[in-house]
């Protein structure tokens, strides 16, 4: 699954893409974190593939450290911009 993340206005908006299909959600930034969460619950999160801007690069390392101490150095994440 590949995660692509953008700001745009006052939200976040997620492009979902996975084997199942495509979907697009608007996130404010706690909501994102909260849908982050959830989904490490469903999926494993070191089958996903974060693309996010910049200014998400710190505060995501931070709380997946948190949320998923164990898994954090498998992470698949790229840097926006």
């Amino acid at each position: 699954m590949t995660i692509n993340i953008y700001k745009e206005n006052m939200h976040y908006v997620v492009e979902y893409v996975s084997k199942m299909g495509e979907g697009v959600v608007l996130h404010t930034k706690d909501s994102l974190y909260e849908s982050i969460y959830k989904l490490g619950r469903r999926i494993h999160i070191n089958n996903v593939h974060f693309r996010i801007p910049q200014d998400l690069s710190l505060p995501l390392l931070s709380f997946l450290s948190i949320e998923y101490p164990g898994e954090l150095y498998e992470h698949k994440i790229t840097i926006t911009d």
